[in-house]
C-alpha cells in the first residue's frame, strides 16, 4: 500500500498503466526489504510496456495478499 500510495501521489493519480497482484505473501510488516520488493515488482511490470516512460517513475499499482510478516 505504501509503494502504491506514494506512486499515485507522485503521478497525481494519472498515468497508471498496469496493476500487478501477487498472492501468497502479503508483503506487509516486512520493513525496507518488503518496500524494495514492491518497488521491484512495479519496475519489472513496467518493463512489459517497453516505452520511453514519462519521467514520473513507475506506472504500476502493486497489490499483495497472503501471509503477513514474511518476505
Amino acid at each position: 500500500m505504501t509503494v502504491t500510495r506514494d506512486m499515485l501521489a507522485r503521478r497525481g493519480g494519472s498515468g497508471i498503466r498496469a496493476v500487478v497482484v501477487n498472492s501468497g505473501c502479503a508483503n506487509a510488516v516486512t520493513g525496507r526489504g518488503g518496500i524494495e520488493d514492491a518497488v521491484k515488482m512495479g519496475e519489472e511490470t513496467d518493463r512489459c510496456f517497453s516505452g520511453e516512460g514519462d519521467g514520473l517513475g513507475s506506472g504500476t499499482i502493486v497489490m499483495s495478499t497472503g501471509v503477513i510478516g514474511q518476505r
